[in-house]
Formats: structure tokens, C-alpha cells, sequence
């Protein structure tokens, strides 16, 4: 009987907490907060922060873009990293007037990250090759403009030898006619002075 006892009083004990627990002030809700959810762009690529230093870079005057080169050599020199040697690409390849000096200090800048091993980043890569390879064709159309002016040359100065030969054949002409006149009248002298 006790232990009924003990299991009833345990019974309206619980009964009671719950009870309880339904009277209980309910607790107050936090207020509602605005959460904002702010999008930031991902930062540029670095091929895109070559695309924009290109765009600057060819609104520079000539004094400072020569500056930007030498400036931009001495850190390709000492970085050696493939963003540093496109983007002293891009300075040599927008140098005016662009030289074949230019252009062959693009193809040396480049030729690592074209010809070698490939870089860390395909954009990169991509960028260096586009650059190499404008670099190689006007070389390409340099060496072709070239040997064309010289075949030029050659014909003018054939030209000339023709001409001057023309005339040498002109002079020789005039000359014997000359002779031939200058025999003509010496027969035409003996003659009257020949006893008759």
C-alpha cells in the first residue's frame, strides 16, 4: 500500500508541474531582426587587373609610359612572376613608336610562360600567348617589309644601271656619228685636196 501511495504522490506531483508549466507567463518572443544579406563582388583576376592597367596605361604620355617601362622592367627583373612579365608585356606592346626592339623584348619576356612550363593560371597563359604571338607576326611582317625594300632597292638600283647603260649606249651612238660625219668630212677634205 505504500508503495501506491508513493507511486500517487508521484503521479500528482507530476501532475501538479504540468500544471504549473501551463500557468507559467510565457516567455517573450526576441524581436524579429533584418538580417541583410550584402553580395560583395569577388575581386578582379588578375587577368582583369592586366586588361584595366592596359586601358591606363595607353591614356599615359610618352614620358610617363617610358617611365612605367623601366619602372616595370626593374620589377619583372626582380619578382619574376608571371603577372609581373605580361604586364611589362603590355607596356612594351603599346610602346609608340613600336620597335623591333619592343617586340623583341616581348618575345624574351614571354617566351618562358609560352614555350616552358605552364602557368599557374590559364587566363595567364592566355594573355602571354595572345602577347607572344602579336609580338612574332609583326616581327614576321617587319622582316617581310624588309626584304621587301630591299628587292625594291635592288630594282631601282637595276634600274638605274639600265638607264645609265641606256644612256652609255645613247652616248656611244651619238660618238659614232660623230666619227662617221668627222670620216665623212675628212674624204670629202682629201678629196679637194688630193692633186689632180
Amino acid at each position: 500500500m505504500k508503495l501506491q501511495h508513493n507511486m500517487a504522490n508521484t503521479a500528482l506531483a507530476s501532475t501538479l508541474c504540468l500544471v504549473g508549466a501551463c500557468t507559467l507567463p510565457a516567455k517573450t518572443a526576441a524581436p524579429v531582426t533584418e538580417t541583410r544579406l550584402v553580395i560583395q563582388p569577388a575581386p578582379p583576376s588578375e587577368a582583369e587587373q592586366l586588361l584595366a592597367f592596359a586601358v591606363k596605361f595607353r591614356k599615359l604620355e610618352a614620358r610617363e609610359a617610358a617611365a612605367d617601362r623601366d619602372s616595370l622592367r626593374a620589377i619583372a627583373a626582380r619578382e619574376r612572376s608571371d603577372f609581373a612579365r605580361i604586364k611589362l608585356a603590355i607596356a612594351l606592346s603599346l610602346a609608340a613608336p613600336l620597335t623591333a626592339t619592343e617586340d623583341g623584348d616581348v618575345l624574351a619576356t614571354l617566351e618562358t610562360m609560352v614555350g616552358g612550363a605552364p602557368a599557374a593560371d590559364a587566363e595567364l597563359r592566355g594573355l602571354a600567348t595572345i602577347l607572344h604571338s602579336a609580338a612574332a607576326e609583326r616581327r614576321k611582317l617587319r622582316d617581310q617589309v624588309r626584304e621587301l625594300q630591299a628587292k625594291a632597292g635592288q630594282a631601282r638600283r637595276e634600274d638605274t644601271r639600265e638607264a645609265e647603260t641606256r644612256a652609255l649606249r645613247a652616248k656611244v651612238e651619238e660618238l659614232e656619228a660623230k666619227l662617221l660625219a668627222l670620216k665623212s668630212i675628212d674624204r670629202s677634205v682629201n678629196r679637194r685636196t688630193e692633186p689632180k
